[in-house]
């Protein structure tokens, strides 16, 4: 069968190299063919034309570090029903791509949540997000900062177990989560990333000095910064400042305006720059459901404005969507759209090693595509070439 080109025409188009104010681009066989502005472009033969104006902007597709869940599903389940819906549910926000999370849990639970994410990997669903690994959150945490995990699930570092669920998992696991204070981390980053593994520090409570020796040992990434770390509320640096202040490290934010207060997340901009941020929603299966109370892992959550809370009012998670959290991060810092690309796609896809075919708009690379309007609703999002959610804003022609 003769595959049709789309061309996509008439929006601002932030491409990898800059912005292009009414343009388009032609896609193929999954993969960006053609850039342009509209007069110069000729996509020829048969082709689909998805017409929008210059206030609507085209940007490469969202990549979501940190999900565990939506819509009642959870990567925990061990379902691939449950993968399915998390999956199908995330272009609605502009994410054309995913890290499954676990969570602290039983080690047959973690082990079966693994298994279940390369099977469901490696059919490929193509109506939704792809799963591009696995973050593995826990169980090698401190129970001094649990947060939302289980405490009786903790375990101390354990490269024999790691390496079990690794190869269970087909190579999956991209991220490990981990306390750098625990007695045996340090030796257990360098052979996390001896085998190309990003190590994070998060749910940690180590002193500025033990984060740093963490980051000597090839720590790289701190998990949702500021939240379930030592040094947020203390007059020493501890975890935070560390990861803050040193440039070997990328930092995840959860900008919601539950986790964060927005003069957090202007320092954390200062600071790290945009190069040095990735934005993610540390979303949890509450996402999309009502308002009400829930049980997720091992806590009662209430669901109540936009915030998904533990008994102790903490955050348990977040019912956060992608595109509401670039809405935030602008209104919060002023920040451009080019500012947000980097956030949402360009870091994320150099971090996992895969800028050469995802993480910006440019002629060879996968037509990971997303459409949002001036108010960072999404308009039409597009994975692999294939339109996997429209809202029914463009209006959609033949030539």
């Amino acid at each position: 069968m003769i595959m049709r080109s789309i061309y996509i025409k008439n929006l601002t188009v932030y491409t990898e190299t800059g912005v292009l104010p009414d343009a388009g681009v032609v896609v193929k066989d999954g993969i960006i063919k053609d850039i342009s502005a509209c007069d110069d472009l000729r996509p020829g033969g048969d082709c689909d034309v998805i017409e929008f104006t210059p206030k609507y902007s085209l940007i490469p597709g969202m990549i979501d570090m940190h999900v565990h869940g939506a819509l009642g599903a959870d990567v925990m389940d061990g379902k691939e029903e449950s993968l399915e819906r998390i999956s199908e549910n995330l272009p609605r926000e502009g994410v054309t791509a995913f890290l499954a999370t676990t969570m602290t849990g039983g080690s047959g639970k973690i082990l079966n949540a693994v298994k279940t994410v390369k099977h469901f990997s490696d059919r490929v669903a193509s109506r939704g997000a792809a799963i591009l690994g696995i973050h593995l959150e826990g169980p090698f945490i401190s129970a001094k900062k649990v947060g939302a995990q289980d405490p009786g699930e903790i375990k101390a570092p354990d490269i024999s177990l790691f390496n079990e669920w690794q190869n269970e998992a087909g190579g999956l696991i991209k991220i490990v989560t981990l306390a750098p204070e625990e007695f045996g981390a340090l030796d257990f980053i360098k052979e996390l990333k001896r085998q190309g593994v990003i190590v994070s520090a998060g749910h940690t409570d180590a002193s500025f000095e033990e984060a740093v020796s963490g980051i000597k040992s090839g720590l790289s990434y701190a998990t949702h910064l500021f939240n379930a770390m030592s040094g947020k509320d203390r007059t020493t640096p501890g975890a935070a400042g560390a990861l803050l202040t040193d440039s070997r490290v990328t930092a995840e934010l959860i900008v919601d305006g539950v986790h964060l207060d927005p003069s957090m997340v202007k320092l954390a901009l200062k600071v790290k720059t945009v190069d040095g941020i990735i934005l993610v929603t540390d979303a949890i299966k509450t996402k999309g459901l009502p308002d009400g109370t829930y049980t997720v892992g091992c806590n009662e959550v209430c669901v109540e404005n936009g915030a998904a809370l533990m008994k102790n009012k903490r955050p348990a998670g977040s019912v956060l969507k992608m595109n509401d959290a670039v809405k935030n991060m602008i209104n919060l810092t002023g920040c451009g759209m080019r500012d947000i690309v980097k956030m949402t796609s360009t870091n994320q896809a150099k971090l996992l090693g895969i800028f050469d075919k995802k993480g910006s708009i440019k002629v060879g690379k996968d037509a990971d595509l997303v459409v949002l309007d001036e108010n960072m609703e999404v308009a039409l999002t597009m994975r692999g070439g294939k339109i996997v959610w429209s809202g029914a804003r463009g209006e959609k022609t033949t030539l």
